[in-house]
């Protein structure tokens, strides 16, 4: 790791991140917790069951450290230079693990390309390091009677000092080194002010495409999701899954109290993107990607918002505001795009510049990051970097150019659960 060498990247400076240090204990109390939660876990919990969340390339990898001079296809555009990064759940414990938080990075610099993946050292995972195993709970366990047993454990570790919860709530503050490399400096904790759960969504999102103001009118750009089946999470592999995730244009009237929305996609589509050099600002084109009948991503869709929606459409092809389908093809799944600007600002053309995602071929099982051209939406890559091991499919992505700060910070991550 490159200790002294620290690229200028990210988000804000590193003021105000506090060393996260938990001091958990050991001893005849946490062994007879323990012993009940394997009890509660023999006899209610079905392990034998591949999760969907857990099984495929959803599974797990160890950490990487950087990986040089990987091999390109294509060029790699100056306006790359920069780490592309990806979140993702990895759990490290099982069998009742919580899903920890990795990173997998790609570093690029004058047309070479270095990857990287590591854990988000949180509290919660310092923790279970210290014990060898997992200690607290993940959402899919918050469900029946089973759930009731598994929070109960939760205050049981809590309230008896097993567990070190004074961490609380935060965002995970992230140095990106020289070489590629990502090291957690510390949690983010706003002076201590914070003292419940947030989204991991906050009010600046990229990711649901941002809003803009016209008139007396708020106008959102994002993807609906009706009846979303939170058994994923917990649940056994499925072949099928009820998707019905759309891209909407919703309008606040901040005077008059009224809201209405409007439907501009068949389904399914998700991960929504824009240039955010147009946060805050009426938009043009929105990026999505393409789900399949399992929520995997097959494709990247371009939306043009000043183009109508054609009506009676029931499936995402090129016509009426779509302007552009990038298909990964057979066995390859994809995921969120990020948008990276040939020349930031708004001066140029919105949509000259680049989408940079993650892909994983399930054949081969070879895993790349591809470039793709965002104004033309062309077929042929503008680069494909290919990575010394698959990477599991996951969350959100950023992109980060080398400008004027050492530091990123990660999504909200709660420290305790």
């Amino acid at each position: 790791m490159a200790e002294d060498k620290t690229a200028e990247y990210g988000y804000g400076a590193g003021d105000g991140v506090v060393e996260v240090n938990p001091k958990p204990q050991k001893g005849l109390t946490s062994k007879v917790i323990d012993f009940v939660e394997k009890l509660i876990v023999k006899f209610m919990y079905d392990s034998s069951q591949p999760h969907h969340y857990l099984a495929g390339n959803y599974a797990p990898v160890h950490e990487t450290p950087p990986t040089k001079d990987l091999h390109v296809i294509g060029h790699l555009p100056e306006c790359l230079n920069g780490e592309f990064v990806r979140v993702g759940s990895n759990p490290k414990f099982g069998p009742v693990a919580g899903f920890h938080c990795m990173i997998h990075g790609l570093r690029i610099k004058d047309g070479k390309a270095t990857y990287v993946s590591r854990y988000v050292k949180t509290s919660r995972l310092k923790q279970e390091e210290f014990f060898g195993g997992s200690k607290f709970m993940k959402i899919g366990d918050l469900k029946g009677i089973f759930g009731l047993l598994m929070v109960n454990i939760q205050m049981l570790r809590t309230k008896l000092k097993v567990l070190d919860v004074t961490y609380g709530y935060g965002t995970d503050a992230i140095k990106v080194l020289e070489d590629g490399d990502l090291q957690t400096l510390g949690l983010l904790d706003y002076d201590k002010r914070l003292k419940h759960s947030f989204t991991a969504h906050p009010k600046v999102d990229p990711y649901t495409a941002n809003a803009w103001e016209e008139g007396d009118e708020v106008v959102l750009i994002t993807c609906r999701s009706e009846n979303p089946d939170l058994d994923m999470v917990n649940g056994a592999v499925k072949e099928k899954l009820e998707i019905t995730n759309e891209l909407y244009e919703m309008r606040f009237n901040m005077k008059t109290g009224l809201a209405s929305q409007k439907k501009l996609s068949a389904s399914a589509v998700d991960f929504p993107r824009v240039n955010d050099c147009y946060t805050g600002r009426k938009q043009r084109y929105v990026y999505g990607t393409i789900l399949d009948s399992i929520a995997k991503v097959i494709g990247i869709v371009k939306f043009d918002l000043q183009a109508e929606a054609e009506a009676g459409k029931t499936k995402l092809e090129v016509g009426g505001n779509v302007k552009g389908i990038f298909e990964l093809g057979s066995g390859r799944f994809g995921s969120e795009a990020v948008y990276v600007p040939r020349e930031p600002g708004t001066s140029s053309e919105e949509d000259d510049g680049y989408l940079i995602f993650f892909s994983h071929d399930e054949k081969t099982g070879k895993s790349a990051v591809i470039v793709i051209d965002a104004k033309t939406m062309s077929v042929d890559p503008v680069a494909v970097v290919e990575l010394p091991h698959r990477v599991p499919y996951g969350f959100h992505a950023f992109f980060v150019t080398e400008v004027s700060s050492q530091i990123i910070y990660t999504f909200p991550i709660l420290q305790n659960f």
